[in-house]
């Protein structure tokens, strides 16, 4: 798995017996990285049952479970992250090497929620940090998507998860138009 074992990844917790938080809480400094320890076979549908318990808005902010899988697969380092407090899950992370990217190195976080919203900045701070720690790359790229608001009709990103990301520097580089989905990305 790792060469090294950083002091914010902990070891893989036992799948039957999670717990999910079900409130939010002050988590500063609390958060680890804890590897997920599964069968690629069982993944999607790992992941499939924990979108079920993140907020509406972050799940259509990321990739459908099985493109957030797939893609991640797609590339080197792949990486899958609960993100607890103590035996706690607060979050998921999905993230890879890209290899594609000709002259220089870049990690994409293909997938990054909090179950509760207001985890999120914590969260990518420490995803970030683990990255800038343990891969060498120059720059992370995450590929979130704008949604159609049902009340308004426009397309727009959710405003907590914008200042997450905005929040940790990163910027919007390329945003595509998919009237059929009423999604940005």
């Amino acid at each position: 798995m790792y060469t090294t074992q950083p002091s914010q990844v902990v070891p893989a917790l036992k799948l039957d017996s999670l717990k999910y938080t079900t409130k939010e809480s002050d988590v500063k400094g609390k958060m680890k990285l804890s590897a997920i320890d599964i069968d690629y076979t069982e993944l999607i549908n790992y992941v499939d049952e924990y979108y079920a318990r993140i907020p509406n808005a972050m799940a259509k902010s990321n990739h459908e479970c099985d493109i957030a899988v797939n893609k991640t697969e797609d590339g080197y380092l792949r990486h899958y992250f609960h993100i607890v407090v103590g035996d706690v899950v607060h979050g998921l992370a999905c993230l890879n090497y890209d290899h594609t990217l000709l002259g220089g190195h870049r990690v994409y976080i293909r997938h990054l929620s909090t179950i509760m919203s207001g985890e999120l900045s914590q969260a990518l701070d420490l995803v970030c940090d683990f990255i800038w720690q343990e891969i060498p790359c120059d720059n992370i790229r995450v590929e979130l998507y704008h949604f159609k608001d049902d009340e308004t009709g426009k397309i727009n990103v959710d405003n907590d998860i914008k200042s997450a990301y905005a929040g940790k520097g990163f910027r919007w580089k390329t945003l595509t138009n998919d009237p059929a989905t009423g999604k940005r990305a």
